[in-house]
Order: C-alpha cells, then structure tokens, then sequence
C-alpha cells in the first residue's frame, strides 16, 4: 500500500511539473506569436509608405 501511495505521489508531482513546464513554453509562444504580427504589421506599414507603392508595383514585369 506504501509503494502505492509513494507511486501515486511521484506520478502527480511528474505530472504537475511537466504542466509547469506546457505552460511556460505556452506562454513563450503566444509571445513569439505575437511578436512576428507586429513585425509583420509594420513591414507592411512600411510597404505602403513607400512611394512605389503609392503609384503601384508590377510584380510581373
């Protein structure tokens, strides 16, 4: 019955820490996340404040 209980609590102590550590890399994601939309906002603020892109841009020529 010991082994169990012993068993038991190393199982949800593992457990708690390998959460712990889901939602810590969670966390890092949504940051990376949304760290590239802005930067992908601006890029395009950017684009759009250039003067080729007032007159247009050919993309096939």
């Amino acid at each position: 019955m010991v082994d169990s209980v012993s068993g038991l609590a190393s199982l949800a102590t593992r457990m708690s820490v390998q959460q712990t550590a889901l939602d810590a890399n969670v966390a890092v994601l949504n940051k990376i996340q949304d760290q590239q939309e802005a930067e992908g906002e601006a890029v395009v603020k950017l684009i759009e404040s250039t003067s080729a892109a007032k007159g247009g841009i050919d993309v096939y020529a």
